[in-house]
């Protein structure tokens, strides 16, 4: 579709922070991509305090547009913590 999704990943546009910036931009105009991206950047705190809450609401928001590799992630994240997905993890950590 011609969408840019990494968008200062891994390049010299001030760094991992910097990344993390522009992702959570284009994640909370509901790009599933860079959902996906920052919640990979919250598992592995690149960027970002690292925090697997955070990850989690960020994998959801990204698998509930389609996103199988976040569906995937997430399955692992709560096999990992041992629990079930309720929709709550990450509540309102979008911006916060």
């Amino acid at each position: 579709d011609g969408k840019q999704t990494n968008i200062g990943y891994g390049t010299n546009l001030g760094g991992r922070s910097k990344a993390a910036e522009l992702y959570r931009t284009a994640a909370e105009a509901g790009l599933a991509a860079a959902q996906y991206n920052l919640g990979v950047m919250c598992a592995e705190g690149r960027g970002v305090e690292q925090s697997d809450d955070t990850a989690k609401y960020w994998f959801r928001k990204a698998a509930e547009l389609g996103s199988e590799m976040a569906q995937s992630n997430l399955d692992v994240l709560n096999e990992n913590s041992g629990q079930a997905d309720d929709g709550t993890a990450g509540a309102g950590a979008g911006g916060d």
